[in-house]
């Protein structure tokens, strides 16, 4: 079966991921917003062509399969508010490295932060944020040319951050780098600060 699209999100779909995928080619894979639970399936990968992946605000669970390493043409990975747990792996840096915007927040996700995603050179959103990770943001994150550069359309918008056609000012934060009353309320020392237009994010 050619798809170019497979968009069921903001349905009430339930139950596990077990679609035949090895019989599919699709570009993009949206199940977004449903109720789905379970790991995410090896089969999912066997599109040559995939290069959007949103699976966020479902119930899905576990450490990140690895069968994910085979999805290496990815722009798009969006796993947002599940309940997947472990360490990032850091085979996400070393085999998808054609990632743009990479969206992990709201699970629970634990240990310190791979520099391995450093080598996303082409990373223009990356979201962390509401996990149980520690330690600081590799200083690696600084040389991460695509947060400091004007971010790019996405025919598929990213949620919760997606792009806004703005340029957006993109440092590490480091002690006494900015003064007290421009630094915004729960800003971490090493978090990633970018600042556009008096808009303040975080990434954590």
């Amino acid at each position: 079966m050619n798809l170019m699209t497979l968009d069921l999100s903001s349905n009430h779909f339930s139950g596990n991921l077990g679609i035949p995928w090895e019989e599919m080619s699709v570009s993009v894979i949206d199940l977004s917003k449903n109720n789905l639970s379970g790991e995410i399936p090896p089969s999912i990968c066997s599109s040559p062509n995939l290069n959007v992946l949103k699976l966020f605000r479902n119930r899905l669970a576990g450490e990140l399969s690895t069968s994910l390493k085979n999805c290496t043409g990815l722009n798009i990975l969006d796993l947002e508010e599940n309940t997947f747990y472990g360490n990032i792996p850091e085979w996400i840096g070393d085999n998808i490295s054609t990632l743009e915007a990479l969206g992990l927040r709201g699970n629970m996700f634990s240990g310190n932060i791979t520099e391995q995603l450093c080598h996303l050179s082409y990373l223009h959103i990356l979201d962390l944020a509401h996990n149980n990770l520690s330690g600081l943001l590799p200083p690696c994150f600084g040389n991460l040319s695509g947060l400091k550069s004007p971010s790019i359309y996405f025919p598929y918008p990213f949620t919760p951050l997606y792009c806004m056609k703005r340029r957006w000012n993109c440092s590490l934060v480091k002690e006494k780098e900015i003064l007290q009353e421009q630094k915004p309320k729960g800003l971490l020392q090493a978090s990633v600060y970018c600042v556009s237009n008096g808009i303040v994010l975080e990434f954590i």
